[in-house]
């Protein structure tokens, strides 16, 4: 099964800024750090297969979005 995407097969960056407003407003908090997050980051990237669904996306701030480029990293777990 093709990978699931709001941007790309006829996609458009206003159904991403949708899916990325959902993704902030349900998670308003970087999983990393706990600033307030800027992205939708996907855990899996899209190059290495992965998709637009809710499960592989996670709210992060710009410099944790930076910090983690396009690697396959796990999702951090926070006690707080």
């Amino acid at each position: 099964m093709a990978p699931v995407s709001a941007l790309g097969d006829g996609g458009s960056s206003s159904e991403w800024r949708r899916v990325r407003a959902a993704v902030l407003a349900a998670e308003p908090l970087c999983r990393t750090c706990g600033e307030p997050a800027t992205t939708a980051d996907h855990i899996v990237p899209r190059k290495h297969g992965g998709d637009d669904r809710p499960d592989n996306l996670q709210p992060l701030c710009a410099p944790c979005n930076l910090a983690k480029g396009d690697g396959l990293v796990a999702e951090p777990s926070r006690d707080w």
